[in-house]
């Protein structure tokens, strides 16, 4: 199971954690620091540091971004690693994309 989370401290997140735990589920988490609830549970905690954002959170654009930037680096890394056995995965879905784009030009949205 991953958990990506700035600071880990939302308690839902915790008690997901703990059961799945209990389950013996593996976690990960990609967090801004191994010091937190979510983390220290964790059987792997990735890390991006700690951003420059105030208490008040009213824009929590670094954080998003680092979060963003970690899962896209260990998804790149994984097809890097997997091409040729993750091939027909890749087609298959960028096949069922191209098919909902072109639903999507067929409804007449009104506004």
């Amino acid at each position: 199971m991953i958990f990506v989370t700035n600071q880990g401290s939302h308690s839902e997140l915790q008690s997901i954690a703990q059961v799945a735990t209990h389950y013996s589920i593996p976690i990960i988490t990609i967090s801004s620091t191994a010091n937190n609830p979510v983390a220290q549970i964790a059987d792997y905690a990735l890390i991006y540091g700690r951003t420059d954002e105030n208490e008040m959170r009213m824009a929590a654009t670094t954080s998003l971004f680092a979060q963003l930037f970690t899962v896209d680096i260990l998804y790149y890394r994984f097809v890097a690693l997997n091409y040729h056995a993750i091939l027909d995965c890749i087609t298959q879905s960028k096949m069922a994309l191209d098919n909902y784009r072109k639903h999507l030009a067929t409804i007449d949205f009104k506004h």
